[in-house]
């Protein structure tokens, strides 16, 4: 039980937790049923069953999840609902049913309202977590995006450049200067090719 209570204060995945939690119940009260609800601001549910028996009590599973109290005992008497909490919120239902000693199901009550008070920090951290890792992997993919379309963009540049100053043609990229009534009056060499100066014979005119 201790090192089941501190795995799942290590446990980094909700459904990790859950399966702590469901193996923990399992070890201590030797249920028929063992089922988990998750609760959250986003969603209900699903419900999950591990043991893969039919879930037979829906309703009671509905009126407890709308109610307020933190356990219930189900209407056949060997089983109960235990509601998850933490800082006052609902973060999921454990359902147990079916003891092989259910004359104490009070002693199994009270060692479970003990144990999710852990239940519910450690499902809370993980669903934590688990935002906050799909938040990195998410800004970690942007930075990649980002990186490889800058990759790109250099490798253009660096394409073009070289079939810039490769070429035979001679080429001049000019800025046009205009006068005061906005006629043509000079222009800036701002790039010319190798080819330009040995057909020109102009050198060093780039930025004049």
């Amino acid at each position: 039980m201790v090192d089941l209570l501190g795995g799942i204060t290590l446990a980094t995945q909700e459904q990790q937790v859950i399966r702590i939690i469901t193996d923990l119940v399992s070890m201590l009260f030797s249920p028929r049923e063992i089922g988990f609800l998750p609760v959250s601001d986003e969603k209900i549910g699903p419900y999950v069953s591990f043991n893969g028996d039919p879930f037979t009590a829906e309703d009671e599973l509905r009126s407890f999840l709308t109610g307020q109290d933190d356990s219930v005992f189900t209407s056949s008497g060997d089983g109960f609902f235990l509601r998850i909490r933490y800082d006052l919120t609902t973060v999921g239902i454990l359902y147990a049913a079916g003891f092989t000693l259910p004359e104490y199901r009070h002693n199994y009550l009270d060692l479970g309202i003990f144990i999710a008070k852990v239940c519910g920090l450690a499902i809370t951290n993980a669903r934590i977590f688990e935002k906050l890792k799909d938040t990195i992997d998410k800004l970690n993919q942007e930075i990649f995006e980002r990186e490889k379309a800058e990759l790109a963009l250099r490798e253009s540049e660096e394409h073009y450049r070289s079939l810039f100053e490769n070429m035979l043609e001679g080429f001049a990229y000019c800025q046009m200067l205009y006068d005061d009534d906005q006629n043509p009056s000079d222009w800036i060499y701002l790039s010319v090719n190798s080819s330009f100066d040995q057909i020109t014979g102009l050198s060093g005119v780039q930025g004049k």
